[in-house]
């Protein structure tokens, strides 16, 4: 299910997790989440509230490692086309005397 080829709609991927979330925490617990269980569920909420807070700040930092690393690449590759400038322009130059 895309919209205009820029990937699939979000809330119909939330729900399909939401089911499945469900179905995980019903075969592990041996039932559904229900108001009056023995779980403390704001210290419950509170502790995937801090791994949800590592997981973005582990994304941060990934993509700015990834964003350094590209914009080395390209300076490498620029660097690269200019040193190759050169030769390459005599080898054009070459190629026409031939011709």
């Amino acid at each position: 299910m895309t919209s205009d080829d820029k990937g699939p709609a979000i809330w119909p991927e939330i729900i399909k997790d939401m089911i499945d979330r469900d179905a995980l925490g019903r075969s592990r617990y041996g039932g559904p989440l229900v108001p009056f269980d023995d779980r403390d569920s704001l210290w419950d909420m509170y502790e995937e509230l801090l791994d949800a807070v590592a997981y973005v700040k582990k994304e941060i930092l990934r993509r700015e490692l990834l964003l350094k690393e590209l914009a080395r690449l390209r300076k490498e590759n620029y660097d690269l086309q200019e040193r190759l400038k050169p030769r390459l322009l005599r080898k054009e130059k070459e190629w026409s005397e031939r011709d």
